[in-house]
C-alpha cells in the first residue's frame, strides 16, 4: 500500500521522525558552520556538500511545517 504524501497523518509522522533524527536545530547547525569557516574548513572537499545538505534539509522542514500548519 502506497501512503498518500499529502495525508496529514503521514506528514506528521514524517515530521516526527525527521525531528527525532535531526535534533540539532538550524541555529546550532549555523553555529557549527560558522566555527568550521572560522577555522578554515571551508576549503575541505566536503564543505560544499554540507552546505547543500543543509539547504535541502531546511527547505524540507519548512515545507513540512507549512503543510502541517495548513491542514
Amino acid at each position: 500500500m502506497v501512503k498518500n504524501i499529502y495525508n496529514t497523518d503521514v506528514l506528521k509522522e514524517i515530521d516526527k521522525k525527521f525531528r527525532k533524527k535531526y535534533e540539532m536545530g538550524f541555529e546550532e547547525f549555523e553555529r557549527v558552520l560558522e566555527l568550521l569557516i572560522k577555522h578554515g574548513f571551508q576549503e575541505h572537499e566536503y564543505f560544499d556538500k554540507l552546505i547543500d545538505d543543509y539547504i535541502v534539509w531546511r527547505e524540507v522542514v519548512y515545507l513540512l511545517r507549512r503543510r502541517l500548519n495548513r491542514d
